[in-house]
């Protein structure tokens, strides 16, 4: 299952705003799966496991599942969830790492973020299909070239981060309400992180 845009399936409440309250979804028991939300419980049977999300904020939803490695933690508040296919034991730690740094200088400038949760997914590959970066409320998903165990591929994914605020939680018609302002969320965290110098070469180059 993937996110709506790269599935054609789009699973929502028409004529409303968003579904706010708790879902459970079923998969095999050697997979995992994830949508928005906080996981509230995770109920395992005889060839089945049922995951229970609880959602505090309008969204619509997307899910991906698959035989991730799955880990969880807290970024502050916020509950840090990766779904990674490959990688070394030592992966959601590094992304938490980074993204923590990201958030707090987007944050400085955008405000608090908007969810309680913010959860990484590597996207199985899809034939025909080259996927970098995806954002959906609370959720990002990244293709294999932008998921590396090693290298923490700032241009994408804290561009996919600041989508979070424009174009997740503020919508709007124009490309420039979600685009343009995703962009400088990335530069105002680079900024940020790597200072003004090392951000400015970026916009010039």
């Amino acid at each position: 299952a993937y996110f709506s845009w790269l599935g054609g399936w789009t699973p929502f409440l028409p004529a409303t705003s968003g579904f706010v309250g708790t879902t459970e979804i079923t998969a095999p028991d050697n997979w995992h799966v994830t949508s928005q939300g906080i996981i509230q419980e995770e109920r395992v049977e005889v060839g089945s496991k049922t995951t229970t999300f609880k959602v505090t904020k309008p969204c619509y939803y997307s899910l991906m599942a698959a035989e991730y490695k799955y880990k969880k933690s807290q970024i502050g508040n916020i509950e840090f969830r990766t779904y990674f296919l490959d990688g070394s034991s030592d992966k959601h730690e590094f992304y938490e790492e980074n993204l923590a740094k990201a958030l707090r200088g987007i944050e400085k400038s955008y405000g608090p973020y908007p969810y309680d949760y913010l959860v990484v997914i590597q996207a199985p590959e899809i034939e025909g299909l080259r996927v970098l970066g995806s954002s959906e409320q609370g959720m990002m998903a990244l293709g294999k070239f932008a998921s590396s165990d090693d290298y923490f591929n700032f241009p994408i994914l804290v561009h996919e981060l600041a989508h979070m605020w424009f174009g997740n939680w503020v919508i709007g018609h124009e490309i420039a309400v979600s685009e343009t302002f995703a962009q400088l969320g990335y530069f105002l965290a680079l900024e940020d992180v790597y200072g003004e110098e090392i951000m400015r070469r970026y916009i010039l180059n």
